[in-house]
């Protein structure tokens, strides 16, 4: 195994400490928060309440109150979520595990309670650890392993990214990332296989 490797399951272990250190999913409402109140709001809509017009939160307004952010009411009588769907997507298998969770450890299943913010937070890590994965092999094509593993400590540790995989882990940053970093290995894989057929036609 080459030094990268090695690299990012040593910063996967130290973001996994952190997580028990400071236990930021034992309270899912500070993982289901701010920006991620809406992101998230498609997943117990559609799975949970089987509604994406939000009318049930009508009927229970008191636990909605600190549960969606903001949302627009519409002239027929629906709600509008004002964020598109997109992370929703990317957090629906961890989602999906976290659901089934609460049936077989009796918590409930509400949407926001603990195996949901549990969830939230394996999908942000897995993410941003895919994303170094990806990082690692684009940079392969140009770098030294050695520089590889100076570029991925960096990113792991000198910037706001720490915050975002543990703090406030469910943001949308470090699914960004991943995407960046799978867009970029993509670009220039295909551009160096129209190179190669160029160079060998």
């Amino acid at each position: 195994m080459n030094k990268s490797n090695i690299s990012i399951i040593i910063i996967a272990v130290i973001y996994l400490l952190l997580h028990f250190i400071f236990v930021y999913w034992k309270r899912p409402l500070d993982v289901i928060s701010s920006d991620t109140k809406e992101y998230y709001a498609y997943l117990p809509a559609c799975i949970i309440n089987h509604d994406l017009s939000l009318k049930y939160i009508e009927q229970n307004p008191e636990f909605f109150a600190d549960k969606i952010r903001s949302w627009n009411k519409l002239e027929n009588g629906n709600f509008v979520i004002k964020t598109t769907m997109g992370l929703s997507f990317m957090y629906l298998p961890f989602f999906a595990i976290g659901h089934l969770c609460t049936y077989l450890s009796g918590y409930n299943h509400d949407g926001y309670t603990r195996p949901y913010g549990i969830a939230l937070v394996f999908a942000s890590l897995t993410y941003f650890f895919l994303g170094l994965f990806v990082l690692k092999k684009t940079l392969s094509l140009y770098f030294s392993d050695k520089v590889i593993c100076w570029v991925l400590f960096l990113i792991a540790f000198g910037t706001n990214i720490t915050n975002y995989l543990t703090a406030e882990a469910a943001y949308s940053h470090s699914f960004s990332f991943a995407l960046f970093s799978f867009f970029i290995w993509l670009q220039l894989n295909g551009i160096q296989s129209r190179v190669l057929k160029l160079r060998y036609s």
